[in-house]
């Protein structure tokens, strides 16, 4: 009997949690956007001017497509299942230098100019 109360209210209290989550404001408007994924040939396309050439003819014709607002590329999409992000070693300014393998690091998003604008996301000035 003990068990069941404690399974009981476990379930109640993780219900409450997945109704409140679905209200928490994640910081873009992800109505009325659509994500696909593609895929370079990672063998073929080495630099990032062999990837701007493979990305930015399909960004081009996705726009010119009636309805479609904006449209954009980016390496992650925000609370995307598979992230892909790179990361990258972080110098803080005052502080004394540390080998990169016990530093901080940041994760690197790399999109289109107008990924902000697609995604209608605010940038907010902040430190």
């Amino acid at each position: 009997m003990a068990v069941s109360v404690v399974l009981l209210v476990g379930a109640g209290l993780f219900l409450t949690s997945f109704y409140r989550l679905q209200g928490v404001e994640t910081g873009y408007q992800p109505d009325r956007v659509i994500s696909a994924e593609v895929f370079g040939n990672f063998t073929r396309f080495k630099s990032a001017d062999d990837f701007r050439r493979l990305y930015v003819p399909i960004v081009e014709r996705l726009e010119r497509i009636p309805g479609i607002v904006s449209a954009s590329v980016a390496s992650a999409v925000p609370l995307g299942s598979e992230q892909m992000y790179m990361d990258t070693y972080v110098r803080i300014e005052g502080k004394p230098v540390v080998p990169k393998e016990s530093g901080p690091t940041s994760g690197i998003t790399i999109a289109t100019e107008n990924y902000f604008d697609t995604l209608r996301i605010a940038i907010v000035k902040g430190r």
